[in-house]
């Protein structure tokens, strides 16, 4: 997750009378802050290198190498194929951000072989963690607090059939089947069975597919352990069925810290504290900003679409998002910018009305939302594609937005770029054909989706070979 923010003062052609000197949508000089080298920090330093010019670009990034949350997770980053590091201060972590430790891991290397492991945690690093460790060690216990889905691949089908995620489809029973046929023919084991497989709708928690590890909780060397650990012990776990259970090296695949509020102090017009704002229910516009806190923007942020599909395309959308109001803040008299309070308030509503039928308001702990119960704040009200569609024209109705002096000044000295610009066609309005781009939302969709292309999209089974299962139909929206 990366912030930008657009510090207020960029340059002196705030004022009107700088902006008369040249033509309309002079680009005046502009200075961004991106927070985070992660996949959101390097797409958008990618993109702004690529499309905008009279830009300064900073990027902070607390640890050592690019990459982010991947770094920390031993995953190579890529920023030196396109020239990104220029614009990057590794080792610079951000400790505030106002208007007008290097790294929380260890870096060790712990030799397993022939040891007792304990291992908290079944969620997305305790299922990758169990298999390559098992065959090493002289013994595995695995600690496990609540239930979870398994099934390798099955993320590959998800983008044709987001009615998996909506309650009482035939998408979402006919999954539900087959993932827990899948999970008994792993399991085979009653006992394991009544306590992994979980009685809540496919999809209320993470789905957390991974290689073999259903098949490793049944080998010899592996013990499982229900329940909550109570207290970390000199010699073990010491665990809610009062029991001590020993072990040589813990390691604790607990996660990362889910919540939506900074890092660092961010405070805004009045003193606000972003931190404080977003502590128990965080509320952004689209996923992407925060009444209040003008110039300021965030990948990922809460209600984006990080469990309803692909989440990479939805970082590129957001990227493309931005660079438009970078733009239009770029080219105009634009001070500051900032979404509604109503229009939050708005896209909050629709938001928990439409999460009322969908699997993840099922009572499940999940750190999709706010408890068992809870409102639910990390994921969008739709499927991957639909949040590409959501976003891809600004709403300006939905945006504060403040001028520096005259809102028109950015018109300049009435002339145009075009005039400017010697190897342009001054006439290129008059055409012998109509090659305009579609005026409308549908005719603009067709276009970028490639309309007609395709023969049908038959979809994917769960395994994600073509046409080797029945695949279930599509939901009826």
């Amino acid at each position: 997750m990366a912030d930008f923010l657009v510090p207020k003062d960029v340059s002196p052609d705030l004022q009107g009378p700088r902006r008369l000197d040249g033509p309309i949508h002079a680009e005046r000089h502009v200075n961004i802050i991106c927070v985070g080298a992660g996949a959101s920090g390097l797409l958008m330093t990618y993109k702004l290198q690529k499309h905008f010019s009279n830009f300064s670009l900073t990027v902070f990034e607390k640890n050592p190498e690019v990459s982010g949350t991947w770094f920390e997770n031993r995953y190579p980053g890529f920023a030196n194929k396109y020239g990104l590091k220029n614009y990057i201060k590794t080792e610079h972590q951000v400790t505030g951000a106002y208007w007008n430790d290097r790294t929380g891991g260890y870096d060790v290397k712990v030799h397993l072989t022939g040891k007792h492991v304990g291992l908290i945690g079944n969620g997305s690093s305790g299922i990758q963690v169990l298999p390559k460790i098992q065959p090493i060690v002289d013994k595995v216990t695995t600690f496990i607090r609540v239930l979870t889905e398994y099934r390798k691949n099955i993320e590959r089908g998800l983008n044709g059939q987001f009615g998996i995620f909506l309650k009482d489809t035939k998408p979402n029973n006919d999954t539900h089947d087959y993932m827990m046929d899948q999970m008994h023919q792993k399991l085979q084991n009653q006992y394991l069975e009544e306590r992994l497989i979980p009685k809540w709708s496919v999809g209320c928690r993470r789905l957390t597919p991974g290689v073999g590890y259903l098949e490793s909780l049944g080998k010899e060397n592996v013990k499982t352990v229900y329940g909550e650990i109570n207290e970390i012990t000199e010699k073990g776990c010491l665990c809610d069925d009062g029991n001590e259970y020993p072990v040589d090296i813990l390691i604790c695949a607990t996660g990362f810290d889910t919540t939506f509020k900074p890092r660092f102090p961010l405070i805004g017009p009045g003193g606000v504290n972003l931190q404080e704002q977003w502590k128990d229910d965080p509320h952004s516009y689209l996923g992407m900003a925060a009444d209040g806190f003008p110039n300021y923007l965030i990948f990922l942020g809460p209600n984006s679409p990080i469990g309803n599909g692909p989440v990479l395309c939805a970082i590129e959308a957001q990227a493309d998002y931005m660079l438009k109001l970078i733009d239009r803040y770029q080219t105009r008299n634009i001070k500051t910018f900032a979404p509604t309070k109503s229009a939050i308030n708005d896209f909050i509503a629709h938001k928990d009305e439409f999460m009322k039928k969908s699997v993840w308001a099922d009572p499940c702990r999940s750190w999709y939302k706010q408890g068992p119960d809870g409102p639910i704040t990390a994921l969008w009200p739709g499927s991957a594609l639909h949040y590409i569609e959501a976003i891809r024209e600004v709403q300006i109705e939905d945006w504060d937005i403040k001028y520096s002096g005259n809102r028109f000044a950015w018109m300049g000295n009435g002339y145009s770029q075009t005039e400017l610009d010697n190897t342009a066609d001054w006439g290129y309005y008059i055409r012998d054909r109509d090659d305009d781009p579609p005026a409308t939302t549908g005719g603009k969709r067709k276009v970028l989706s490639k309309s007609g292309t395709m023969k049908g999209n038959a979809g994917i089974n769960f395994a994600g070979v073509k046409d080797e299962a029945p695949v279930p139909e599509r939901a009826n929206l």
